[in-house]
């Protein structure tokens, strides 16, 4: 239930994101599987960010200080 409730908000994240960036699609953000990734593993840092499968370099340079942000904000541990 954790991850499901993770996973929404990161969906959520992703529209948010797309609202503010017109050029953007969902998959130039993060695909689903991507934000099922993180909704599971739930990094802490960026370097865990990194790690995480799916995730690329250049979405963790984009996005990833607003994921960790997020992550922390639904989901402290």
């Amino acid at each position: 239930r954790q991850v499901e409730r993770v996973l929404a908000d990161l969906k959520l994240w992703r529209s948010e994101v797309l609202a503010r960036n017109n050029g953007l699609t969902p998959f130039g953000v993060a695909s689903n599987a991507t934000l099922k990734w993180i909704a599971t593993m739930r990094p802490s840092s960026l370097t865990e960010l990194s790690k995480v499968p799916e995730v690329r370099r250049w979405q963790v340079q984009d996005f990833g200080e607003e994921l960790i942000a997020r992550l922390e904000r639904v989901s402290p541990l």
